[in-house]
């Protein structure tokens, strides 16, 4: 997160500066994928933690992945959109560059 290497802890989650349209690739995607695991000898259960983070731009050059960002994105509620950081203006620009993207037909490379 921006707010986090720039020395402005009290920032978190605040990237209206970074959402408008000629900075949207300055914008990145985190997934997380969770599991839980049970050890054989032990059975202990064991939970991980995998974080992927990838730029917006890897996104836009998918239109299926574009798509399924777009729709998750317009069904986000407020309080969600706000609790992952996601302003107003990063909202309206995202969707409007995914729904571009989604749009593409992608080329045939053969």
């Amino acid at each position: 997160h921006p707010s986090l290497t720039s020395g402005h802890l009290d920032r978190k989650g605040q990237l209206e500066d970074i959402g408008d349209k000629e900075n949207i690739h300055n914008i990145y995607l985190r997934a997380e994928i969770q599991t839980l695991r049970r050890l054989p000898h032990s059975n202990f259960i064991l939970f991980t933690v995998d974080s992927l983070t990838d730029p917006i731009s890897s996104i836009l050059t998918h239109p299926t992945a574009a798509a399924a960002l777009q729709s998750r994105l317009e069904s986000l509620g407020h309080e969600m959109a706000q609790y992952k950081g996601v302003t107003p203006t990063i909202r309206e620009n995202l969707i409007a560059a995914l729904r571009t993207a989604a749009a593409t037909t992608p080329r045939n490379t053969t």
